[in-house]
């Protein structure tokens, strides 16, 4: 019936679809343009705006400027048409929001004509222009009705609950919006979106990666992170029948994209070859949003699936042990800042930190994975997210196995080779060495298995000399010895529930007694480490000083508990252990930036 509310809105739907539809094929053939060859504005600027975007655009351009002038026109009037429109979906929110954000990436796009054609501000004019029409391809996308059937959406949206796919799609859809926008800018500030010599970018393994990052290979490492990712989303998609076709034809279209990528890099017709890599790399962004947009579940269920989705990030953040992992990246930073004669480069010590982070947060979730039998036993541990079932092992293994996987890629390519080998000895040794053989089959599993948390000041010293001395292994030493008073304080708490899951901890096979003795004997051990560091020459009397009084406390405490018989102060010096490592390490880092 006219005038029908119910239809009205139908309607408005059906257009704001057809609208939509329109701007992602503009949007998309901007893209494309994006990728064609612009030569550089020689004459010297006379007046406001001659060396602007605009005026380039309008004046040397040519032909390819009117094309990018008119379909950016036709995406600003659309983009209005799409607001006007939306304002008849009354009870939808979300048109409103994607309305109101199209708007302001044109806005975004307009500014970035008035940014000068030549030098840097170029540059970012051209990243920031190309991924604002990234944002709108997906703002468009968004707003166009899917063809599937709502029984079979909502077959599909179900097929992604309880599986790693949905993460690994959020993963996989930064990595390619990464490398469309790291593309961009390479295209502005070099001509060509591919590094030379691919797929090496010029990289010489004779010398440290930290002396030869460029925007080159940074993209390629991005190319690299998205197609690990597009692996795992792909082998985790098509086992559950996951929008499968669309899923193929994206892993089609990418692997296009590198081999385009890698034709660029030879020279073979470069301005055409780079007009398709820009297009190409368009299309898989652009069904990659699909992809994201057909999974996710419908907006009457937005407030459960966006509480669903805090409590899975939040679980996956659960696996990698923040707390360990914390005071594993202390140490390795506290051996970045003694190791040099300055002070590394904050982008060394964050590229170093983020591959630690990668690296520890890897090793803690395959030791989920591994101790999943007995974690659901031990009081202490049944409450961790495969025990719960919040988590299926599959997922927490694959999880383990992609983060090591990257701090190995994030430690070789942006610190050096060195560093990232020690990365991952380190992870090997605790979960092959420690957590699948050691920690079940002998009391001395601390003991030996403390190895592996020794390993971050190797590289820590590592990234910033690309070498290890006698103080880089007196660092290893001190954390050595500090790990089985640390670990056996906590033990003896726990010992009924080590118990319990059969694993021989030392409290559990050699009694409370002759534990609180090897605690006091290792501590004491630990002190004489500590003092060592002074005579080998990285250190002076200020950390002397600290080390005895800190040392003091750390013996008193296990000297105590030995003397007393009892464990009532095993808590105490549980949390004292590790404030003490944090202020040995400060104090080393304060004495080193004195005598510097």
């Amino acid at each position: 019936m006219v005038g029908d509310p119910e239809v009205t809105e139908a309607q408005a739907r059906l257009q704001l679809s057809r609208l939509a539809a329109v701007l992602a094929v503009l949007a998309l053939v901007l893209i494309v343009v994006s990728g064609i060859h612009r030569t550089s504005v020689d004459a010297v600027c006379l007046a406001w705006g001659d060396c602007s975007g605009w005026s380039y655009l309008t004046r040397s351009a040519g032909s390819v400027g009117a094309l990018h002038l008119g379909v950016s026109a036709l995406l600003a009037f659309i983009t209005i048409g799409l607001a006007t429109v939306s304002r008849a979906l009354r009870t939808d929110g979300r048109a409103h929001a994607i309305s109101t954000a199209a708007i302001i990436l044109i806005g975004v796009q307009i500014a970035m004509l008035f940014v000068p054609a030549n030098g840097t501000a170029a540059v970012w004019s051209a990243t920031i222009h190309l991924g604002a029409t990234a944002l709108l391809l997906a703002c468009a996308l968004a707003l166009v009705q899917p063809l599937v059937p709502s029984a079979g959406l909502t077959r599909l949206q179900a097929a992604t609950a309880g599986t790693w796919f949905r993460p690994l799609l959020l993963g996989t859809i930064g990595a390619v919006f990464a490398v469309l926008v790291s593309g961009a800018y390479l295209a502005a500030a070099t001509g060509s979106s591919s590094c030379e010599g691919w797929p090496v970018c010029g990289i010489s393994m004779s010398e440290p990666l930290t002396a030869q990052i460029s925007g080159q290979v940074a993209h390629q490492a991005l190319v690299g992170s998205a197609m690990v990712l597009l692996a795992l989303m792909l082998v985790d998609g098509l086992r559950h029948r996951i929008a499968a076709p669309l899923l193929t034809a994206f892993a089609a279209v990418f692997g296009a994209e590198i081999a385009i990528g890698a034709l660029s890099a030879s020279g073979v017709a470069a301005s055409s070859v780079e007009t398709l890599h820009f297009g190409v790399a368009g299309i898989s962004w652009a069904l990659l949003v699909r992809v994201a947009l057909l999974t996710t579940p419908s907006t009457t269920h937005a407030e459960t699936t966006d509480h669903t989705t805090r409590e899975v990030l939040r679980d996956y953040f659960r696996v990698t042990k923040p707390g360990i992992m914390l005071l594993l990246l202390i140490t390795t930073l506290g051996a970045m800042l003694v190791a040099g004669a300055g002070w590394p480069s904050p982008s060394l010590i964050l590229l170093t930190l983020l591959g630690g982070a990668l690296a520890s947060g890897g090793a803690s979730a395959l030791n989920c994975y591994i101790d999943r039998d007995i974690d659901v036993i031990m009081s202490r541990t049944r409450k961790r997210p495969i025990p719960t079932g919040r988590l299926t092992g599959n997922q927490v293994r694959n999880f383990g196995l992609t983060l090591s996987a990257l701090s190995v890629i994030v430690l070789a390519l942006f610190v050096n080779p060195l560093a990232a080998l020690l990365a991952l000895a380190g992870n090997l040794f605790y979960v092959i060495i420690y957590t699948r053989w050691l920690k079940r089959s002998t009391p001395q599993n601390i003991v030996i298995g403390g190895a592996a948390g020794a390993f971050p000041p190797l590289v820590g010293w590592a990234a910033v000399t690309g070498s290890l001395n006698l103080t880089a292994f007196l660092l290893f030493a001190l954390i050595y010895y500090w790990t089985p008073p640390h670990f056996w304080s906590l033990a003896l708490l726990k010992a009924r529930d080590y118990g319990r899951a059969a694993v021989p901890m030392l409290p559990v096979t050699h009694g409370d007694d002759y534990t609180r003795r090897m605690i006091l004997l290792y501590a004491i051990q630990l002190v004489a480490i500590t003092l060592l560091l002074v005579p080998a020459g990285y250190v002076g009397m200020l950390y002397l000083i600290a080390a005895v009084v800190l040392g003091g406390v750390f013996v008193g405490f296990a000297a105590r508990m030995y003397v007393e018989g009892t464990s009532r102060l095993a808590w105490r010096l549980f949390k004292y252990s590790n404030y003490y490592l944090a202020l040995i390490l400060l104090a080393m880092v304060v004495d080193r930036a004195i005598t510097r």
